[in-house]
């Protein structure tokens, strides 16, 4: 329990630097896009890379990706059903901001603090059914509904090509399938470059928290969390009686109650929604998305 208390302590700290350095401005709001590249180019990779020197493939793997894609188009389908005959941007900002999860820049960090280094591929694999429909399946499927444009495949693909941590653990996971032996100073290397990954996370939620929630928007905001959180703890019921080993049930908990992701704020404001509702839905999904993951780790005595 005192581990987790430091190591939480840690983390709520690092937060609450990135929020008052946004406060005091010598840090913005838009630097938090800086952080993020950095991240995606290269904490995160090498994390993602620090991850498999000690990989070992389940079964179990393979289901957090199906669970991640599945759960991605429950919740989407239901965002556009919940909007039927609605205006498009309405029925864009439900579908894209109740599905899809944030995992490389919120749960691998938590993951890579407080779990065993392997639980970082079970999150990866995770975001292997999470990645596609966020980086582009979720935005086509929109357009599809609500302006009836075909899916594209091509656009989809292009999407998943640009995102460096979605090749690095693709690539990853072929080598180990087909027993690809790689330098250990590629080990060496991301182990010394992962730790800032977790510093880098924290930071940028810090600066992109916002708990206002301005009158006029306060019942849509409210509605699409309520909806969100209520299907993601249903979720995270039925994972908890999974067959599979603890730890991969508890990271795929820990992933359906990640907060909304960047690539659904960047898609929805190419369906015309709202930036201020945008902006509102990612601040207080972070909010809660770190009130329930601490609780869960406390829950756990991990």
């Amino acid at each position: 329990m005192s581990i987790l208390s430091g190591k939480a302590g840690l983390l709520l700290t690092i937060i609450a630097a990135g929020y008052l350095l946004k406060r005091i401005y010598v840090l913005k709001t838009d630097d938090a896009k800086v952080l993020a590249h950095v991240m995606i180019y290269l904490t995160l990779p090498a994390a993602l890379i620090s991850g498999f020197r000690n990989f070992s493939f389940q079964t179990g793997l393979l289901l957090l990706a199906f669970l991640a894609f599945s759960c991605n188009l429950i919740l989407l389908c239901l965002g556009l059903l919940l909007t039927r005959g609605k205006p498009l941007e309405e029925r864009a900002l439900y579908a894209l901001q109740i599905s899809s999860y944030n995992i490389g820049a919120f749960v691998l960090p938590f993951v890579q603090s407080f779990m065993p280094t392997e639980g970082l591929v079970g999150a990866s694999l995770f975001d292997a059914g999470n990645c596609p429909m966020n980086c582009g399946i979720s935005y086509a499927l929109v357009l599809s509904a609500t302006s009836g444009k075909r899916v594209s495949l091509c656009f989809v693909g292009r999407q998943l090509l640009q995102s460096p941590p979605f090749m690095t653990y693709m690539i990853m996971l072929l080598a180990q399938i087909f027993r690809i032996r790689l330098p250990d100073f590629l080990f060496r290397l991301a182990g010394g470059i992962s730790p800032a990954n977790m510093i880098l996370a924290m930071l940028m939620i810090g600066v992109l928290l916002e708990p206002a929630i301005p009158r006029p928007y306060r019942a849509q905001v409210l509605r699409i969390l309520a909806v969100r959180y209520s299907c993601n703890t249903l979720f995270a019921c039925i994972i908890w009686f999974l067959p599979i080993s603890l730890i991969l049930r508890q990271i795929a908990i820990l992933s359906v109650m990640a907060p909304i992701p960047s690539m659904a704020l960047i898609y929805s404001k190419k369906c015309g929604c709202n930036d201020a509702v945008c902006g509102l839905l990612s601040s207080l999904s972070l909010i809660i998305s770190l009130s329930i993951v601490f609780a869960l780790l406390l829950l756990w005595e991990i």
